[in-house]
C-alpha cells in the first residue's frame, strides 16, 4: 500500500506540528495508517522533519516492511526503511515508525514553490 500526503505551505514558516488523519480510511491486509504526524524544527541553519506514521493492525499483530519518504517533483529526497516492523492492534498500545530527516534551510525552502509542495510517502508491505 502506498499513501501520500502533501505538506501544507505554512509548514515553511514556523516550528510546528502537523497531523493528517485522511490516511485512516485505507486498509491493506488488515493494517492501516490512521495518521501521519510531521514535526518541523529549525535550528542553526538546519530544518529537521520528524515524521511519525501511525500503524494499526486490525485483530492481531502483523509484520510489515515500512518505508517513509519525503518526495519532491516525483523524486525521493530522503527515506527511511524498517524491515519486519510489527503493527499491533490498538489494544496493545502500538509503537509507530518514526523517521527524522535533516535539510539545510535552503534545501527545505527549495522543496516548496508555486503550486508545489513536498509529499510524505508511506509504503507498507505486509508480510504473510
Amino acid at each position: 500500500m502506498l499513501v501520500e500526503v502533501k505538506l501544507p505551505s505554512w509548514v515553511t514558516t514556523v516550528t510546528t506540528k502537523w497531523v493528517t488523519k485522511e490516511t485512516g480510511k485505507y486498509v491493506c491486509q488488515e493494517v492501516r495508517v490512521p495518521l501521519i504526524e510531521v514535526w518541523k524544527e529549525s535550528s542553526r541553519g538546519k530544518v529537521r522533519l520528524r515524521v511519525v506514521a501511525g500503524l494499526l493492525a486490525q485483530d492481531r499483530p502483523k509484520d510489515v516492511d515500512v518505508t517513509v519518504s519525503i518526495v519532491s517533483d516525483s523524486m525521493i529526497i530522503r527515506k527511511r526503511y524498517w524491515e519486519g516492523f510489527t503493527a499491533d492492534p490498538i489494544s496493545r498500545h502500538p509503537r509507530n515508525p518514526e523517521a527524522e530527516f535533516e535539510f539545510t534551510n535552503e534545501e527545505f525552502a527549495a522543496l516548496f514553490g508555486p503550486g508545489r509542495a513536498p509529499l510524505v510517502r508511506v509504503v507498507l508491505e505486509v508480510k504473510e
